[in-house]
């Protein structure tokens, strides 16, 4: 898997959209943007990216 695109959220500043292989994948704060040094072209591995998908939803679970 590879990140294609990473935008900006509109309503949510501080939130980034992130794509793979062309398809939106995953919302992520920046904290986990820069934990993660996420950027356009990364390659993913499954385990990356259920990594990231745990340590985002903790992120969430704790502004909340």
């Amino acid at each position: 898997m590879k990140i294609t695109k990473i935008t900006s959220q509109i309503k949510k500043p501080g939130r980034f959209n992130v794509f793979l292989d062309e398809q939106f994948w995953l919302g992520v704060s920046a904290d986990t943007l820069a934990r993660f040094k996420l950027y356009d072209g990364l390659e993913l591995s499954d385990n990356d990216a259920s990594e990231i998908t745990k340590a985002e939803i903790r992120s969430r679970l704790i502004e909340r």
